[in-house]
């Protein structure tokens, strides 16, 4: 049982080892390469936004320090950071891929930065925008309180809410 254990414990340990070497390799002019032709290629997956048009992706991780969060995808059309979708790459940890490959890649390759995404997407309930940006463009404010007013009012106003609002 010991024997298992140590062995267990060598072989955690060979991991971390070989992750955190792959995480030095990628930042190497091989290494940049390396990642180039698979980022063309697109074989780490494209990114789930609609309006990025199917861009290719980049691994990431979001700390440098083993251990903290899995490796994620980051999307340079719309700059976002997105979950992997395959649960076998779930378990691999972001530390492996670090945080300034897929940025140094894009620095020093600028012919495959893309333009960011301008589209959004605007949600709207029967053609009508249900919902407008903040100032500062990261929270929602509800503009349809006029409408549930009026609907709280008709309801009121003839008892059954059935009649239908003009």
């Amino acid at each position: 049982m010991t024997i298992f254990l140590a062995m267990c414990a060598v072989e955690a340990s060979a991991e971390l080892l070989y992750g955190l070497i792959h995480a030095r390799y990628v930042l190497t002019p091989a290494g940049i390469e390396a990642l180039r032709d698979k980022f063309v290629a697109g074989v780490f997956g494209r990114c789930p936004r609609v309006y990025c048009h199917g861009q290719p992706v980049l691994p990431v991780g979001l700390t440098d320090r083993p251990h903290q969060s899995a490796v994620c995808l980051y999307c340079p059309r719309c700059g976002d950071v997105y979950q992997h979708r395959s649960r076998a790459n779930l378990s691999l940890d972001g530390a492996y891929w670090g945080t300034t490959a897929a940025h140094l890649l894009l620095m020093h390759h600028t012919e495959l930065k893309p333009k960011r995404s301008q589209e959004r997407y605007i949600p709207r309930i029967f053609g009508f925008k249900a919902q407008h940006h903040n100032d500062d463009k990261r929270g929602w404010h509800d503009t349809t309180t006029g409408l549930k007013n009026a609907m709280q009012n008709c309801r009121s106003s003839n008892g059954s809410g059935s009649r239908v609002l003009n």
